[in-house]
């Protein structure tokens, strides 16, 4: 599992980003989300996270809060 922290979230659509501590980040999609805490997923908030590469690059799955 990694750990990083939500870049932005937009709540009408659905995904966002989440920075990883090497400056690099992951895309997330709300059917990634273990729980529904979307409307947490505000900028600086801490996850953690499956990383998996997805068919546009790495992407995030079994989101949880940290």
């Amino acid at each position: 599992m990694e750990t990083g922290k939500i870049s932005w979230y937009d709540q009408r659509k659905g995904y966002g980003f989440i920075n990883l501590c090497d400056g690099s980040q992951v895309f997330i999609h709300r059917s990634n989300l273990k729980g529904n805490f979307s409307k947490e997923l505000v900028p600086g908030r801490e996850v953690t996270f499956k990383l998996v590469n997805g068919e546009r690059g790495p992407k995030a799955e079994q989101v949880s809060l940290d």
